[in-house]
């Protein structure tokens, strides 16, 4: 009779190459058995591990983590971990938002790229050209979506959702954190644009994780060209209906059905009457 340390020899071999598997003999005998295993034990034992393990598979496809692969949060928060290979180029990376977004909130401003790259450590801004030095340098990426705002000064620092209120913001890293909501958002007034129209809140921002605030200037001068523009479209689109509506009431009068046919009634019976004061003048000439 085999012994519960021989007995589980057979196993143990066959777990030899096995990683993250320990099988104690000891375990075997003790829990499974209450005595000692026979070598045809062992065997069936081998064979009902062996069509597990082949259902299973021992071999575990090669993954990316956190240590070898690219990490991108997206805007809600989420962690993205990818190859390398297929964010190659600045561009996929769009073209991966695209599909992660597809059916999301959200989703038109990925589409508008309306939504950049910064680093987790610092936030800085992610350029395309710099694309390559940024997989190689193995930092945790976050995607941020682009708010704007009107610029004032001493509304730079504010929460893009909250805006001022008495709890402020804290800076983390190269980061603002709302103390309200938590939102983790980047203030950038280093190109402030030119826009004809103020920028509508949107509540939407509310589920964003990520903000990156721009600030904008409106333009007066060309809002008051638009008003003016705008202003006379109206005032010959009004005047081209007046016309056409003082041409249909114009034709109306001119020419109406009823009057037009007294006026034939009466010329036909001076016409008659006159033809027949011809006939008797006629009659009574004759001898």
């Amino acid at each position: 009779m085999a012994t519960s340390g021989e007995s589980s020899q057979p196993i143990q071999s066959f777990f030899e190459r096995a990683s993250n598997i320990t099988i104690h003999g000891d375990f075997l005998a003790n829990s499974y058995f209450t005595g000692g295993i026979g070598d045809s034990q062992v065997r069936v034992l081998v064979q009902l591990l062996q069509a597990n393990l082949s259902q299973r598979g021992l071999s575990q496809p090669v993954g990316y983590n956190r240590e070898n692969g690219v990490r991108i949060i997206d805007a809600f928060g989420g962690e993205l971990i990818l190859p390398p290979s297929i964010v190659g180029q600045y561009s996929d990376v769009h073209d991966l938002m695209l599909k992660h977004f597809r059916g999301k909130l959200g989703e038109e401003r990925v589409v508008e790229s309306r939504y950049c790259i910064m680093t987790e450590s610092d936030g800085t801004l992610v350029q395309p050209e710099d694309w390559d030095c940024t997989l190689n340098s193995g930092q945790r990426l976050i995607m941020c979506m682009i708010v704007e705002k009107i610029w004032v000064k001493s509304m730079k620092d504010t929460c893009p959702q909250c805006g001022k209120t008495k709890y402020g913001t804290f800076p983390e890293g190269g980061w603002l954190i709302c103390r309200r909501c938590q939102k983790r958002f980047r203030s950038s007034a280093d190109s402030i644009s030119q826009v004809i129209m103020p920028p509508i809140h949107d509540n939407k921002i509310a589920s964003f994780r990520h903000i990156r605030k721009v600030f904008v200037e409106v333009s007066w001068s060309s809002l008051l060209i638009e008003a003016a523009c705008s202003s006379w479209i109206m005032s010959r689109e009004y005047d081209d209906a007046r016309r056409e509506e003082e041409s249909l009431f114009e034709g109306e009068v001119s020419t109406p059905p009823q009057r037009f046919h007294l006026e034939s009634r009466y010329h036909s019976s001076s016409d008659n009457e006159s033809n027949y004061s011809s006939s008797s003048s006629s009659e009574d000439d004759d001898p």
